[in-house]
């Protein structure tokens, strides 16, 4: 895979394991008004998903998550969070270097980082905005860099929360609050709603609300996703997808 040339300066391109997840309290990076449900990873197991056409993002999208890493001797290797495959590898994946010192997008065959101490115990919100070849990076609601990357070609596969693939790149600690959208969000809309709960009548002020294309269903201890569609809150219309069962190692 390729690293992107970068240059000195980057602007803000947007306004300036199955049986081992369970449900957590963990410490938050700031004052919440919402704690989502954390699913915490063992490091060896992750979950998977079937690959939806509406997680085919095109060029422009943005995926958002609370996350903190709970390995204390580094691997090695870089634990995936999360990864959407297609046939030719991650049309998006997301990255956090082995030190816990950065974060990072691979799409198609390039990859690119966004410099950031993970290291401290907490939970962190963290949001990547794609616009064509160029991806804004925001971490607890305040813009963090730009990475000269966006997502990769092609249609997906599957949809892994924890590894690349259900058995590589393993994920160690917690994950929580997973928001798919089709659209790039802007940073006020990043930071105002970080903290409120999308599948309630708050959440569906979001600006982009019908960008939305899917969440996470950690609440009950058995994690899934759900896709949303014209989602409506506490709706049967929803489809949840249960969590596959394929035990994974790092």
């Amino acid at each position: 895979m390729t690293r992107k040339a970068r240059p000195g300066m980057s602007r803000s391109i947007a306004a300036s394991a199955l049986l081992a997840v369970a449900i957590s309290s963990m410490p938050y990076a700031e004052a919440q008004t919402w704690k989502p449900s954390v699913a915490v990873l063992d490091g060896k197991t992750s979950n998977a998903f079937p690959a939806t056409p509406a997680m085919d993002l095109g060029r422009f999208g943005t995926i958002e998550f609370w996350v903190q890493p709970t390995w204390t001797k580094a691997p090695d290797y870089d634990p995936v969070i999360l990864s959407y495959l297609g046939d030719a590898g991650p049309i998006y994946a997301i990255t956090m270097t082995a030190d816990r010192q950065a974060i990072g997008l691979l799409g198609g065959k390039d990859w690119d980082l966004a410099q950031f101490n993970f290291a401290d115990n907490k939970l962190h919100h963290v949001a990547f905005v794609v616009v064509g070849e160029a991806t804004d990076v925001y971490i607890d609601g305040k813009y963090q860099d730009t990475l000269l990357i966006g997502f990769g070609a092609g249609t997906g596969k599957s949809f892994h929360i924890g590894s690349l693939d259900g058995v590589s790149g393993c994920f160690q600690g917690g994950v929580a609050g997973v928001r798919i959208w089709n659209t790039p969000l802007d940073g006020d809309a990043i930071n105002n709603f970080k903290m409120v709960d999308i599948a309630t009548s708050a959440g569906a002020t979001h600006p982009d609300y019908d960008a939305l294309v899917g969440i996470d269903d950690f609440k009950s201890g058995k994690p899934g996703f759900m896709l949303t569609g014209q989602f409506v809150p506490a709706s049967a219309a929803a489809l949840t997808i249960p969590a596959g069962d394929k035990k994974a190692k790092p």
